[in-house]
């Protein structure tokens, strides 16, 4: 047995063998020799990481860049519209917010048209360009910083990039100068919008529209704690289609008439910041030859051009009796110049009161008297001829209020109706036309 012990490997054999093979292994074990290993299989291959990158660069929607890096978007569009359309959605967006992204605008490039979009989460709009998309794809970027660039860039075609990074790179086609801007993803940007399958769609002429914003928007109400007049009634009856807007201390009513096929009967809230906007798109849609389409969906309106769908939130309050505050029949009224009492109201008020603004207008036989007169600056009187045959009667009303009922009229001359210095004074255009529009001022003591 201890002949057998010393035949056996030398000691130094096992010391040769990795540390943890000896140490797990019995001092008593036998150690023979090991087995001659089969021949390894070959080991697989993992892709290596190149030929990942191959395959995500080969994605037909991508590009690679110079530097390796995909490209997500490629896409020409004019100039012009491109930085009109800018304009628009800034506007409309909300730079001020807590939340970034109400201070950028989206870009989506699609095979023939690049849509941008803006929103503040009241108001929304997407504006649709004609473009040429070598890569489709999708963008945020601040619209602010976006289009100062774009402004600053020469050429009439910019072509937009971005790198699968969000790197943008805006440039003039056929031209040196460019700029990169850092974008953000597409998924933060908020939803926007859409009219229902179930809405109720109306057609109207732009110029009718617009017609009833220039005549009422004046008259809303700037404080947004009062949510109930910080915007316009909108009301579809019939045939019959108005405005309203007022602030508490003067009104005013639009209405037109539309074709017996567009018959409709709902009554919106429109907020002042939508109105305005709105205001603008019919303006400069004025020159089109289709109409608008008017879309009420659930809390909100639409309002859909050829190239653009403009949207807003509805105000969830309910608009005052606005019927209760129009004087039905005035007991006294006075013909005048509509030239000629605006520029006599604009000498007036230069002595009115700083705090209160008010004028006071006296009728009298052939004539309108104004006066004014404050503590610090004085005071100071005009006259304009009028037509007016009753008593004498006189009320005070604010100048400013009066200058902008007459800068929203277009007649020649206009019917001032009173029935006394307490009670609101009407005014409307002399001569009939087919919209019919109405200004309410509430009395002031001068």
């Amino acid at each position: 047995m201890i002949w057998t012990m010393k035949t056996r490997a030398p000691r130094r054999e096992r010391v040769q063998r990795p540390s943890s093979v000896a140490a797990s292994e019995p001092r008593s074990a036998v150690i023979e020799p090991a087995p001659e290993a089969p021949p390894a299989a070959a080991p697989k291959q993992r892709p290596a990481p190149v030929k990942r990158r191959g395959k995500k660069t080969s994605r037909p929607s991508s590009a690679v860049a110079s530097d390796g890096a995909a490209t997500e978007l490629d896409v020409v569009v004019g100039k012009q519209a491109l930085v009109r359309a800018m304009d628009l959605c800034q506007r409309v967006g909300d730079r001020k917010s807590s939340l970034v992204m109400l201070g950028y605008v989206r870009l989506d490039a699609r095979e023939r048209t690049l849509d941008v979009a803006g929103t503040d989460l009241t108001v929304a709009v997407r504006k649709t360009l004609p473009a040429r998309s070598a890569l489709q794809g999708a963008i945020t970027l601040n619209a602010g910083e976006a289009r100062e660039r774009l402004k600053r860039l020469k050429g009439t075609e910019i072509r937009i990039t971005v790198r699968e990074d969000r790197g943008a790179t805006l440039k003039a086609v056929g031209a040196d100068r460019g700029y990169t801007l850092r974008g953000l993803p597409v998924d933060k940007f908020p939803a926007l919008p859409k009219p229902g399958a179930d809405s109720m769609v109306r057609a109207l002429d732009p110029r009718a529209l617009a017609q009833l914003i220039a005549r009422t928007a004046y008259a809303m109400s700037n404080d947004e704690s009062r949510a109930h007049l910080n915007g316009a009634l909108f009301e579809w009856q019939g045939q019959d289609v108005r405005m309203v807007a007022t602030d508490g201390h003067r009104l005013a009513k639009m209405e037109i008439r539309v074709g017996k096929g567009q018959r409709g009967d709902w009554t919106m809230l429109l907020p002042s910041k939508g109105v305005r906007e709105l205001g603008r798109l019919c303006a400069q849609a004025q020159d089109a030859a289709e109409n608008i389409e008017v879309i009420r969906s659930g809390a909100h309106a639409f309002f859909r051009f050829p190239d653009m769908l403009f949207g807003t939130r509805l105000i969830d309050a309910q608009f005052p009796p606005y019927e209760k505050v129009i004087p039905s029949a005035p007991k006294h009224s006075a013909r005048f110049s509509r030239s000629e009492m605006t520029d006599a109201l604009k000498a007036v008020s230069v002595a009115a009161s700083k705090r209160t603004g008010g004028v006071r207008l006296a009728l009298e036989k052939r004539a309108v008297r104004l006066a004014s007169e404050s503590a610090e600056s004085g005071a100071a009187f005009d006259k304009v001829a009028a037509e007016y045959d009753g008593p004498p009667v006189a009320i005070g009303l604010n100048a400013r209020y009066l200058l902008d009922a007459l800068g929203a009229m277009d007649a020649d001359e206009v019917l001032l109706g009173v029935s006394g210095e307490l009670d609101p004074a009407l005014l409307r255009p002399a001569a009939a036309a087919r919209g019919e529009y109405t200004a309410v001022v509430m009395p002031m003591r001068v």
